[in-house]
């Protein structure tokens, strides 16, 4: 479960909020904040998330410019 995002990180930018809960970054499983950390590659070009937020299920992405 989230508790906080920074406002001017690039999880706020592409709409995660606090209260969500995060199944999936890239098509990994999230069980545990050690698999979040392990999936959340700063060196990505692209990161999808699936998350769970007030009961439905929603599909976040970030691609760089890079």
């Amino acid at each position: 479960v989230v508790l906080s995002v920074s406002g001017d990180s690039e999880l706020a930018r592409i709409g995660l909020q606090p209260k969500d809960v995060i199944l999936e970054i890239n098509r990994k499983k999230i069980n545990t904040v050690s698999d979040f950390k392990n999936n959340l590659n700063a060196k990505a070009k692209a990161i999808g998330m699936l998350i769970s937020r007030d009961g439905q299920t929603l599909f976040l992405s970030y691609s760089s410019k890079d």
